[in-house]
């Protein structure tokens, strides 16, 4: 858990609000504070692509405030939660016992892992400063910051031979 700890600390971290950013980032349901059901929906349990599309929204999403940025570490949380239950589930638990979902869930320790990477994703953006940028623009990004170093490098080795 530490790393999900270092990503919240983070997005606490960020200013409350950007002004130039007055939309609501399109989330999942159940990655809204609003939502108020003991488990997430069943889909994300049994269907292995609703899964990775969720994982996906909420790795993707850019956001550079507490307000923007808390919805996605409350979906990365409950993603990492739902996991961790269907790993401890047991059949003769009263609670879950008729809960077929939770029961031949196909979340688990891989899945749990795939969060763990989109939170190291998402930390990754906040450190590098290039929280309004999904994953491809991020790498285009660095691409283009070594390539400035470079360019950089070469002219300083230039300059030195004069």
């Amino acid at each position: 858990m530490p790393r999900y700890q270092k990503l919240v600390e983070l997005v606490v971290a960020l200013p409350e609000t950007e002004s130039h950013i007055s939309t609501e980032p399109a989330l999942p349901e159940w990655a809204l504070w609003t939502w108020g059901a003991k488990y997430l929906p069943e889909h994300i349990h049994l269907d292995r692509d609703s899964f990775l599309k969720a994982l996906a929204q909420l790795e993707g999403e850019k956001f550079g405030s507490f307000n923007q940025g808390g919805p996605i570490v409350l979906g990365l949380g409950l993603l990492l939660r739902e996991c961790n239950r269907a790993q401890e589930v047991e059949e003769d638990d009263p609670e879950v016992s008729h809960l077929d979902f939770l029961l031949n869930s196909n979340l688990g320790i891989q899945r749990a892992e795939d969060v763990l990477c989109a939170v190291e994703s998402v930390i990754a953006r906040l450190e590098q400063g290039s929280v309004g940028m999904n994953p491809e623009e991020m790498d285009n990004h660095k691409d283009k910051e070594d390539a400035e170093k470079k360019a950089g490098t070469s002219k300083e080795k230039e300059k030195a031979r004069k």
